[in-house]
């Protein structure tokens, strides 16, 4: 990996739906929902090789960017010299810059530059044509959906879950792309890649243990929602509804205080925060034991969206088809109602009759 020029990283959403399953605790019917997802990707822009890749079904975020770093110093064990990113406000958060400025890794912004990504921007034009839109619930189609029948709708054909189509991004990319000759200089990107850490050196300084335990902290967020949180007698810090708890909280001295806690995008069984020291809190309970053989990843995904469903506001946005429903109907009756209060009655004869007006003591019919 020829570390002197940029290691490209954007953010692009896939056109696609499925269903994602996760086995219910009481071992009931699994929770199903259609969504959409996010990925990020960091491409080398000298050998074109895919770096890592990341997928969420969260909206952009720093998120994002620093578990694709993550992934790259995994898969390679080294910070590239530069990262070449766009004008996105998750590349301009203090987070990434902190590590970067930490580790000497330069950002170059492509701000003013439409056509200086065009080397990750052909990574995802590559991956929606080749794999993406060839998917079962793709939804392609839906730019023209009065066209669809309920046989191509991919609202009912959704049958990929997040486990399966992220092993599928990691198959394409690092199996099949990554081993495909390149357009570009018509070589192999991982052939390239291997080439040119022989030609430009293997540069030791830049090599980093992911083992680490201040790397791993730097690399994680804070929460997007509240950067702190408050100590409480017994249960800990919360987040999300979960507790997490540590030694030093029974502590009189930390109790009620509040502090500042980093999370783990992929994994929500423990939190970092900041006792004088960056301390890891483990979750009182964690569900694992309810879904074995699903990730941790998955579990986290799946916690993080069922939550987001079921938000007032998500709420409010699913309602909004049926209220319009009723508005239009009550509107419908009530237009019915006016036509048939001003439309004057005829007899059969073709004459007005005038309306009768029943009032109690005046008409010759009993009171009511």
């Amino acid at each position: 990996m020829q570390y002197s020029s940029c290691s490209a990283i954007d953010n692009g959403f896939e056109a696609l739906l499925w269903l994602f399953k996760v086995g219910s605790a009481a071992g009931n019917e699994p929770f199903l929902s259609l969504m959409s997802t996010l990925r990020t990707v960091a491409s080398d822009s000298y050998s074109r090789d895919v770096l890592a890749v990341y997928l969420t079904m969260n909206s952009p975020s720093i998120d994002s960017v620093l578990m694709v770093v993550r992934e790259l110093i995994q898969r390679h064990g080294r910070f590239p010299e530069s990262f070449c990113v766009d004008g996105g406000a998750e590349f301009e958060s203090v987070v990434f810059e902190q590590l970067c400025a930490f580790f000497s890794v330069t950002i170059h912004s492509r701000k003013s530059n439409p056509r200086g990504g065009s080397a990750v921007e052909s990574v995802f034009k590559q991956l929606n044509e080749a794999v993406i839109h060839g998917l079962t619930g793709n939804t392609k189609l839906m730019k023209n959906p009065r066209q669809l029948t309920s046989k191509v709708n991919p609202f009912q054909n959704a049958l990929w879950d997040f486990q399966s189509l992220k092993q599928l991004l990691e198959d394409y990319f690092y199996e099949h792309y990554n081993k495909t000759e390149h357009p570009a200089h018509m070589s192999i990107p991982d052939d390239v890649l291997a080439e040119s850490l022989i030609l430009h050196g293997d540069r030791d300084n830049r090599k980093i243990d992911i083992n680490d335990e201040h790397l791993q902290i730097m690399m994680l967020p804070y929460d997007k929602h509240k950067r702190t949180r408050i100590i409480q007698p017994v249960k800990g810090v919360e987040r999300k509804g979960k507790y997490y708890g540590h030694d030093l909280f029974s502590s009189p001295e930390w109790l009620g205080r509040e502090v500042e806690i980093r999370i783990d995008p992929e994994d929500d069984s423990y939190v970092y925060c900041n006792l004088n020291g960056w301390k890891r809190c483990k979750r009182v309970a964690v569900e694992d034991r309810y879904y074995p053989g699903i990730d941790r990843s998955v579990i986290t995904e799946a916690s993080s969206f069922t939550r987001s469903f079921h938000s007032q506001k998500a709420r409010a946005e699913r309602a909004v088809p049926i209220n319009r429903k009723i508005a239009d109907k009550e509107r419908e009756l009530k237009e019915q109602q006016e036509d048939e209060m001003a439309k004057p009655s005829k007899s059969k004869t073709g004459k007005r009759v005038p309306s009768l007006r029943i009032e109690p003591g005046v008409n010759d019919i009993d009171d009511f």
